[in-house]
């Protein structure tokens, strides 16, 4: 969006000699994805790396606009984005929110608290505090946690899950989780792709994401 260029899908293999021909001025990447092919891209331009999902998604994007000398498109994109949301919340009557992964990895799953990009943004857009245990949060406010933890979430009024699950419906289908309030009262909300709401991709697409979510919790009624 900031460059009008075609863009690979979030977790598209990337090709360094395509990368190579492609000429770039400079190369902006996360640690976790382009680390093993640091020493290639070194050779082709000035690498930044930059870890997304750690800050709210319109920070992001004024870093990476700020990187490629863009600040005038990110201006314009923000505007559009926080002009499309600045009422997503008024129909909302529930108060909170538990938000999960559904992914259960060893009787682990991930769930999210307040403090990180994702979760700074869904708190203040949608206008809810987000229930989570008390842990220590990763940057992007989130943590890996034992299922034996889910009851802890009963405060919550709803919960929204990201789907697409790689291995089945294992949050959806554990013996903790449906003994929750939310859960047994139907108050469970898809926000579908998790890879929308981090990273800088389509702000249009995060928008939908979240008037979609927002949609269903309006359509709640409060515990």
């Amino acid at each position: 969006d900031l460059v009008d260029v075609e863009t690979l899908p979030f977790g598209g293999d990337f090709n360094v000699e395509e990368i190579a021909t492609a000429a770039p001025d400079l190369i902006v990447g996360q640690p976790s994805f382009i680390g093993e092919s640091l020493d290639s891209f070194s050779d082709l331009a000035p690498v930044v790396l930059w870890e997304s999902g750690t800050s709210p998604i319109t920070a992001q994007l004024e870093a990476v606009a700020g990187l490629v000398g863009r600040s005038d498109r990110a201006t314009e994109l923000i505007t559009g984005f926080d002009d499309r949301l600045q009422a997503i919340s008024d129909s909302i009557e529930v108060d909170s929110i538990a938000i999960i992964d559904n992914n259960n990895y060893d009787g682990q799953f991930y769930v999210y608290g307040e403090g990180g990009g994702l979760t700074t943004d869904w708190a203040d857009r949608l206008g809810l505090r987000v229930v989570a245990p008390e842990v220590d949060l990763d940057q992007t406010g989130g943590a890996y946690v034992s299922t034996e933890i889910v009851p802890s979430l009963d405060d919550a009024d709803a919960v929204v899950v990201f789907s697409a699950p790689l291995y089945g419906d294992p949050m959806l289908e554990d013996a903790l989780f449906l003994t929750l309030d939310a859960v047994n009262g139907g108050r469970v909300c898809d926000a579908g792709d998790y890879n929308q709401a981090i990273g800088v991709f389509s702000l249009d697409a995060y928008a939908d994401q979240l008037e979609s979510v927002a949609g269903c919790l309006a359509d709640l009624a409060p515990s």
